[in-house]
């Protein structure tokens, strides 16, 4: 999936049948109009990407690495959550961080991290496909900006309100703790 069917979709449910068909088409559009809303929605997705993968859901990367050393400088994307380095068996090794090097006392050969994704052309993959944060959360929350830029603030709050709900399906439910209690049918 790419970022022009998100900004399709998009276009669809904010009722701008002109845009999404423009969008869709792929096209250089010589109205300045649509190529004006066009830039919008894009900054708008790249901004509301920025907040979900900083606040909700990092999209994760798995690399391979060799030694006790790693130099995480030359790793793009720049890692900014180390989740976790793991031996030639695929168990977890414990690490510490200085220096932008991770060390190990036994070695490494794989190194998943997370990472705030950079911006995105239209022409661009989507992705949070197939994650806990659904392309319909991404859809919301494009919208309530853009409609916030094109001064449609009441449609605004209502995305709003639709997109902060569409994110509670994010929630830790691990950390929920249950009450110690009774026996069943006591």
């Amino acid at each position: 999936m790419t970022v022009r069917e998100v900004l399709c979709e998009t276009a669809e449910l904010l009722g701008e049948e002109d845009l999404k068909t423009a969008i869709k088409n792929s096209n250089e559009n010589s109205d300045a109009e649509i190529k004006r809303k066009t830039e919008i929605l894009l900054a708008c997705f790249n901004t509301v990407q920025s907040e979900i993968s900083i606040n909700y859901q990092m999209p994760e990367k798995e690399i391979d690495v060799n030694g006790k050393q790693i130099d995480i400088s030359n790793i793009s994307p720049l890692p900014i959550k180390i989740i976790s380095v793991l031996d030639e068996f695929g168990e977890k090794l414990d690490f510490s961080y200085k220096n932008n090097c991770i060390y190990t006392d036994y070695t490494a050969k794989k190194l998943i991290y997370g990472y705030v994704p950079q911006e995105k052309g239209i022409d661009d993959d989507f992705e949070f496909s197939g994650k806990l944060i659904s392309k319909r959360a991404f859809k919301y929350g494009i919208s309530a900006e853009y409609c916030l830029i094109e001064g449609r603030y009441e449609e605004s709050v209502n995305w709003e309100s639709r997109y902060r709900q569409a994110l509670e399906v994010k929630k830790d439910y691990s950390k929920i703790r249950l009450k110690a209690g009774t026996r069943w049918g006591l």
